[in-house]
């Protein structure tokens, strides 16, 4: 699932070409909708976390925020630099 996820938000692959490459590298015979389903499944687990983080930082007395954009942080994992 952390696979699907990271190829789907941090390269920011598109559902065909996720099942292309899963299929090419690990032999998995997925569907674009399969990808989806994962998506999805992985969302709704961590839903429950991610809105108790949302209220930890409304309530907090000072937050830090890092404006660097996730292309910069993935040109960066790619060795392209930012």
């Amino acid at each position: 699932m952390i696979l699907v996820v990271f190829l789907k938000y941090i390269l920011q692959g598109v559902l065909r070409k996720i099942v292309q490459f899963l299929n090419s590298g690990y032999g998995l015979k997925l569907t674009p909708a399969s990808v989806g389903a994962i998506i999805k499944r992985v969302a709704f687990a961590a839903d429950r976390e991610y809105e108790e983080l949302k209220k930890r930082i409304k309530s907090a007395a000072r937050v830090y925020v890092d404006e660097t954009s996730f292309l910069s942080i993935r040109n960066k994992l790619l060795g392209m630099g930012i």
